[in-house]
Parts: C-alpha cells; structure tokens; sequence
C-alpha cells in the first residue's frame, strides 16, 4: 500500500509492517517501558510505545531514502521504497554500478542511523521530561543496533555491499565479489539462525 511519495519515490508498507508494528507497540508498552520507567499508567505505556514505533518507522524510512538520495546522486534510479516486517528496502534500478557509487549509496543508510541514534542520544541526555526520556532512550540504542547490524560485511546487508564495492575495485570482477560476499552472508544467516 502506497502511503506518501517523497521526491517521486513511492513510499510503501507492506502488510508485514503492520503485524511487527502491533506486536512491536504491544511489547513496548507491556515489558520494556515498564521494566526502565517503572510506576506509569498502562494508557501511558501503550503511548510511549506507539509514539516510539512511529519515529523508529520514520527512522527506517530516512535510512532508505539515504540510500536513495545518495543512488540519484550517483544517476541510479529509485522507484519505490518498501517497508516490511524486517525494515526497510530502496527499490534500486540498476544493480550494475561502480564500486565508488555502491560504496557510497550503501555506507549512507547506516550513517543516517548512526546520525539519529546520536541526535536521540543527545536528546535523551539532556531531557527531564518522562515521556521525552523514554522514547530518545529506546530510540538512540534502536538506531545504534540498526547501523551497527547493517554494517555486518554480510551480502545483502549495507556491510555486505560495502564489502563487495571494496573487493570488486580490487578485483574489477563484479560477479567474483558478489560471490565472495553472498558467501559471507550465508554464512551469517547460519549463524544467524
């Protein structure tokens, strides 16, 4: 389902999203806010988490279009962004670039999050408003754990991508460093698993 179109790229949430959203404002709001801001109304709790999960949807979405505005930078189209159950993917035209441009358009998106996490950290450090203090606490570690697992060099993954840009300017070989890098992914979906 089409929800906004930012500089002509649709924005997407797939049905997937609307499932981890529900069971992500429920688990918010009944264990994690309740466990580090104790003695809160249950109605409070369950605001906190639904605000949390808005701004970690818009987290995710700046991540991509990051990597959109980077890939446009580079003359790569984007059509579409699309959100689901495990995040957030930019429709990317071309999988065929040069190593400098996927190096770029993949190190952005975890830069964006390392830049949120820092910008809700910050917040959070100086606040002295419940509610404020809460959500830039969940959301600072969020975006931290979102950049540092995106920079795991496990093809598909941000990482994974900067990997393979790196191997294939010293390779000049495409399809060796796509191979090196899948195998590292797999390899982290194993252990993963």
């Amino acid at each position: 389902m089409q929800i906004a179109q930012v500089r002509g790229v649709k924005i997407v949430l797939h049905w997937s999203w609307f499932i981890v959203a529900v069971l992500l404002t429920s688990g918010l709001s009944a264990g994690f806010f309740p466990h580090f801001f104790p003695g809160l109304s249950s109605t409070y709790y369950f605001v906190l988490g639904l605000v949390s999960v808005v701004l970690l949807f818009l987290s995710v979405l700046l991540h991509e279009l990051s990597h959109t505005f980077v890939a446009r930078e580079s003359g790569i189209e984007v059509d579409s962004i699309t959100l689901f159950f495990f995040g957030g993917v930019s429709n990317i035209e071309s999988e065929e670039m040069d190593a400098s441009s996927e190096f770029l358009l993949s190190l952005a998106g975890p830069l964006m999050s390392f830049l949120l996490g820092y910008l809700f950290w910050i917040t959070n450090y100086f606040s002295s408003v419940v509610w404020l203090t809460a959500i830039t606490f969940y959301l600072y570690q969020i975006n931290f754990l979102l950049a540092v697992f995106n920079l795991v060099p496990a093809y598909p993954l941000d990482g994974g991508r900067v990997f393979r840009a790196v191997l294939h300017k010293f390779t000049h070989n495409l399809e060796k460093s796509t191979k090196i890098a899948s195998s590292i992914g797999k390899l982290f979906a194993i252990i993963l698993v």
